[in-house]
């Protein structure tokens, strides 16, 4: 491999596997990072979660990050937004109805500039509601603040600039098959947005914003070449930075296959790529044939 001056990662199942709920990021994570920034290189946060994380993941290491916030809707170079796009509101407005109305959406938030996350109140099934309030009680430091909030909501659909759409068709490993073929049907439907399932959630931004969209920005702001540039993730929404990086693109080993076939190497832990970065180390990584 040409030499490695920028690694594009993911956020979660990738650098914060295994979650650390107290310390968000393992420690053979952390020193990994800490060789490869001091030695020059750049780690850039390549993630569907809101900017709210790309700064709070920088003060849990103690370094400063770029990141790529909501799948390539946002992009931060050096604290300057750089890049972003909000999905129109009417045409949010319409998909949003849509997944209410004919898709029994168990959970929607609303990925925005002014809001982290907001969902509504009367739409959320008691069950689901209780539900989710025990999985945040779990997710230690990886929680993030959200809003409940109907007129919020509201406003937001309305007049907001919305980075990202989320969506929960349902919840656990039965609803992960059901959320690719959902993606798949509504692709079509929605032209001007894209739409992609990552496990049981189905993620929704504007057209041309993909992780693969938001790195090429990234790379020719900073005038970095593609070829020393390596990208790392676990889920559905990696594909297209896979895609992009042919010889270059690294997957998680806990991915689903139909993940992991899009990826030239199939890695246990982020720390792995510490194996090619530095060859001398001893290769950890499988080949996908």
């Amino acid at each position: 491999m040409k030499s490695v001056k920028l690694i594009a990662t993911d956020l979660d199942g990738t650098l914060f596997y295994p979650k650390k709920r107290s310390h968000m990021v393992t420690k053979e994570n952390r020193a990994f990072i800490h060789r490869f920034v001091g030695d020059g290189g750049r780690i850039l946060l390549v993630t569907g979660r809101n900017a709210y994380f790309g700064e709070k993941v920088g003060s849990k290491i103690g370094l400063p990050f770029d990141y790529i916030a909501c799948n390539g809707s946002l992009v931060v170079s050096g604290g300057k937004r750089i890049f972003e796009k909000g999905i129109n509101n009417e045409e949010a407005r319409k998909i949003v109805t849509d997944l209410q109305n004919d898709h029994e959406a168990k959970l929607i938030f609303l990925f925005t500039k002014d809001h982290n996350m907001v969902c509504q109140r009367k739409e959320i099934a008691k069950w689901v509601k209780m539900g989710y309030s025990i999985y945040r009680i779990f997710e230690g430091t990886y929680r993030e603040p959200y809003f409940k909030d109907d007129e919020l909501f509201e406003k937001e659909l309305t007049s907001g600039t919305i980075y990202k759409i989320l969506m929960f068709p349902g919840f656990g490993k039965k609803s992960i098959p059901f959320s690719f073929e959902l993606a798949k049907k509504l692709q079509p439907l929605y032209p001007d947005l894209n739409i992609v399932a990552s496990e049981q959630a189905i993620e929704i931004t504007a057209i041309g914003c993909t992780k693969r969209e938001g790195l090429s920005f990234y790379l020719d702001y900073n005038q970095i070449n593609v070829d020393n540039v390596l990208v790392v993730g676990d889920s559905g929404n990696d594909i297209s930075m896979f895609q992009a990086f042919p010889g270059r693109s690294f997957c998680m080993d806990h991915s689903l296959e139909d993940v992991k076939q899009h990826a030239s190497f199939v890695i246990k832990r982020f720390s792995d790529i510490e194996n090619y970065v530095y060859p001398s180390a001893e290769t950890t990584a499988e080949t996908n044939d």
